[in-house]
């Protein structure tokens, strides 16, 4: 209804932000290595402390009338101590789907 975003359902300027199930407005975002969650303007940390992450990235593919859009969300991240940590990269493409039964 545009409540969120104004005239669009969801906002992928910085992060993934959209009308949540239950009529809230979520956004997904990174903020100084951590990854967050705001619920109505509230932002939650989702990320340990002893993680670092270095880069979350959404795309929104096939977003057109009819269609059904993928959204896809990578992230890298890297433990944090002193000695050299590896860095882990996930990725994974959500969409949603029509259940008409």
């Amino acid at each position: 209804d545009g409540s969120c975003f104004g005239t669009s359902n969801y906002d992928t300027s910085s992060g993934i932000g959209f009308k949540a199930y239950d009529g809230q407005c979520w956004k997904f975002f990174l903020e100084n290595g951590q990854l967050k969650i705001s619920k109505n303007d509230t932002p939650y940390e989702l990320t340990s402390e002893n993680f670092n992450v270095n880069s979350f990235d959404v795309t929104v593919s096939g977003d057109e009338s009819e269609k059904q859009p993928k959204v896809t969300i990578f992230m890298e991240i890297e433990g944090q101590g002193a000695a050299p940590q590896p860095k882990l990269k996930i990725q994974t493409t959500v969409s949603q789907r029509n259940l008409n039964i």
